[in-house]
C-alpha cells in the first residue's frame, strides 16, 4: 500500500468530478436496442424525449469512501401502497364490509344494507342510510290512485276543526311506542283499522270489537279506545262538543290513509312511527303532528 495512494481519492479541480457523465449517456441511449429502420420507431424510441432519459437512476457519480450512505435492508422500508384486505360482510360472507350497521353493531356490505333493512334488521331511526334509503324510495314511489283520492275529501277545514282530537291521538301513538320499542308501522295500521270496524258497528247498534291479533297492537287498541270515548264524553263544564261518532269514524280512517301514505312495504319499517317521533318533540301540541 503506497503511503500516498489516499491523495489520490481527491481531485484538484472539482469539474473533473463529471468527466464521465457525457459517456455515460451514451451508454444509456444505445443500450436500448435503438432501432434505425424507420423515422418513427427513432423518435418513440429515442430517449432525449423522455424527462427521465429512460434511466431508473441517476448515473453514478465517483464519491468519497466517507460520504457513501448506506440503504436501509428491504424489510426495514415502509411500502405505503400495500393495505390490508377489507372484511368480508358477516350476513352475505361474500362482499366487502363497508357500512357500519347501528342495528348490529358492526360493518355490512352496502347490498344487504339495502335488501335486508327493516326487513330482517331492526334499523333504528338515527341511521344515516336507513334515512337516506327512505327519501330515495319516497321519491321513487309510484302513487295509489285510489288512495290519493280517498284522501282528498279531508280538506284543511277537516284538519283545522279535529286539531286537538289528530295530535291526542298522534301523542297517545307516541307514548306508546316509547314503552313499546318493537312497535311497527303495520301495527299501529292494523290498529287504526280495527278501531274503525268497531266503531262502525257501535254506529249500526251491535257493537262488537274487532281485537287485533297481537299482544303489541292490543295494547295500542286499548289506549285509542280509552282516549276516542273520552272525546265522545258528554263535557257540560266544557264548552267543546263532545265527538260525534261519525266524526270518529272519519278521524280514524284519515289517520289510517296518512299512516299508509307515510310507511313503505318493508315488514318491520317505523318510517310513520319515527315520523311521528320527530314531529311531537318538535311541536307537542302546536299544528298538525300527522302531516309529512
Amino acid at each position: 500500500m503506497l503511503p500516498g495512494q489516499r491523495l489520490l481519492d481527491s481531485f484538484l479541480l472539482t469539474r473533473f468530478q463529471i468527466e464521465g457523465m457525457f459517456f455515460h449517456f451514451f451508454d444509456d441511449v444505445f443500450l436500448l436496442n435503438l432501432s434505425l429502420k424507420t423515422s418513427k420507431r427513432i423518435l418513440d424510441r429515442f430517449t432525449v424525449l423522455y424527462a427521465d432519459f429512460g434511466q431508473l437512476s441517476t448515473p453514478p457519480i465517483p464519491r468519497k469512501p466517507t460520504d457513501i450512505i448506506h440503504e436501509p435492508p428491504k424489510q426495514c422500508q415502509t411500502v405505503c401502497y400495500t393495505s390490508r384486505p377489507m372484511a368480508r360482510c358477516p350476513l352475505c360472507s361474500e362482499r366487502p364490509a363497508k357500512r357500519f350497521c347501528p342495528a348490529k353493531e358492526t360493518r355490512i356490505c352496502s347490498k344487504c344494507c339495502g335488501s335486508r333493512r327493516e326487513v330482517d334488521i331492526d334499523c333504528p331511526g338515527s341511521c344515516h342510510h336507513l334515512m337516506a334509503g327512505r327519501v330515495y324510495e319516497s321519491d321513487r314511489r309510484t302513487p295509489d290512485p285510489q288512495l290519493e283520492s280517498a284522501v282528498q275529501k279531508f280538506d284543511k277545514t277537516f284538519t283545522y276543526r279535529h286539531t286537538p282530537v289528530l295530535n291526542a291521538v298522534c301523542l297517545a301513538i307516541c307514548e306508546e311506542r316509547a314503552e313499546t320499542p318493537w312497535l311497527l308501522d303495520t301495527d299501529v295500521i292494523e290498529v287504526l283499522k280495527d278501531l274503525t270496524r268497531t266503531m262502525k258497528t257501535l254506529s249500526s247498534g251491535i257493537y262488537y270489537e274487532s281485537l287485533p291479533a297481537s299482544g303489541v297492537q292490543v295494547s295500542l287498541f286499548h289506549r285509542l279506545k280509552r282516549l276516542f270515548d273520552g272525546f265522545m264524553q258528554p263535557q257540560p263544564q266544557s264548552l267543546e262538543q263532545s265527538l260525534k261518532l261519525s266524526d270518529v269514524i272519519d278521524v280514524l280512517t284519515f289517520l289510517t290513509y296518512v299512516a299508509t301514505v307515510n310507511s313503505n312495504s318493508r315488514p318491520r319499517s317505523r318510517q310513520y312511527l319515527d315520523l311521528l317521533t320527530d314531529m311531537a318533540k318538535q311541536t307537542v301540541l302546536a299544528g298538525n303532528l300527522i302531516a309529512p
